[in-house]
């Protein structure tokens, strides 16, 4: 997953417009644009710590290139594969509303990490 898909991916995680995103973030929605559609191959360093500081993550988080997982990866564990079919079949809203407890799962185990 190339730098735009992934702040795509987190945009929508999020249930945020790229305007929403340009406001959290300050960087004009234009080059938002731009960046998810790949326009933009290098950001500035600057764009990167805004768009991190925004979803809450670090730099490094933001451009990792992700693996994106399939069925294979999860071959015997059966919790995960239970989970992920559960969300492959669940409606738009519902996908939202679990990304969005995901979301929330996340920054609590961050709070819990700076806390100690």
């Amino acid at each position: 997953m190339n730098l735009g898909d992934r702040v795509r991916v987190l945009r929508q995680q999020r249930g945020w417009s790229q305007s929403r995103l340009s406001q959290e973030s300050g960087i004009p929605q234009p080059t938002i644009w731009r960046l998810e559609r790949g326009l933009i191959k290098e950001p500035k360093l600057g764009q990167l710590k805004l768009l991190a500081k925004a979803f809450g993550i670090t730099i490094d988080e933001l451009s990792k290139e992700g693996k994106q997982m399939s069925f294979e990866d999860l071959k015997g564990d059966t919790v995960a594969e239970v989970l992920l079919r559960g969300y492959e079949a669940l409606p738009h809203e519902g996908r939202q509303q679990l990304s969005g407890f995901a979301q929330w799962l996340v920054e609590q185990h961050r709070k819990k990490r700076k806390g100690s």
